[in-house]
């Protein structure tokens, strides 16, 4: 029994060891789309206190 878990612990780290030095992975940089910003109507001007002042008849 002894012998099987030494040779199952040392096939599982030689497969780890192999696995973690793995040099064709892919780690290039996926480039995200950048969001085009909206542009946004401008907002009609609300007209200030003089302006409704003296639209208003006293």
């Amino acid at each position: 029994m002894n012998r099987k878990a030494l040779t199952l612990g040392l096939t599982a780290a030689t497969c780890l060891a192999l696995v973690g030095c793995d040099s064709s992975s892919n780690d290039t940089a996926i480039a995200l789309p950048t969001p085009t910003p909206t542009l946004s109507p401008s907002p009609t001007p609300l007209p200030n206190i003089v302006a409704v002042a003296a639209a208003t008849a006293c």
